[in-house]
């Protein structure tokens, strides 16, 4: 998917943080303006429904490729436990690639996910590796109701 954004902010009272985020691998800051581009792509990698009792159970592996780009001004950053301005503009660019895993644990009702990122800076020629954890809780629904298959009302299904 692709996606941009602009944030303005006049900080003469209060200090937030960006709702937007800054590009992959780059440390935390704070913009008074900032524009950001971002493009993604998701691709499945292969499914081993791998099922090992109760305990683990694997669906599936994807992959993401993404290009970031942002451009802050008037930034301020966080240096030896004070906050730092710096007016000039900042642009910031990362692109790589993400191997994501799914999976359920000791029958708990919703997926975990599980990932690596590699994020490679070309302003800073420099690269970063994260990684990341997840609980989906969004396709979960309790007591949901459904139409019986058997009858012709709607009952509430175990």
């Amino acid at each position: 998917f692709i996606r941009g954004g602009l944030e303005r902010q006049n900080v003469s009272q209060f200090l937030y943080s960006n709702r937007l985020s800054f590009p992959s691998g780059y440390d935390h800051r704070v913009a008074e303006k900032l524009n950001t581009f971002y493009a993604e792509y998701y691709l499945p990698l292969f499914y081993p429904e791998f099922n090992i009792g109760g305990i683990l159970y694997v669906p599936r592996f994807y992959a993401k490729a993404f290009y970031n780009y942002a451009k802050g001004e008037g930034n301020y950053y966080l240096e030896d436990g004070s906050w730092q301005y710096d007016p000039n503009a900042l642009k910031m660019s990362s692109y790589g690639g993400q191997i994501n895993m799914n999976f359920y644990a000791f029958r708990f009702p919703f997926p975990f996910s599980f990932g690596v990122q590699y994020s490679y800076m070309p302003s800073l020629q420099n690269y970063d590796i994260a990684y990341s954890f997840g609980i989906d809780f969004f396709g979960f629904t309790i007591n949901k109701r459904r139409t019986c298959s058997h009858c012709n009302s709607n009952a509430l299904l175990h």
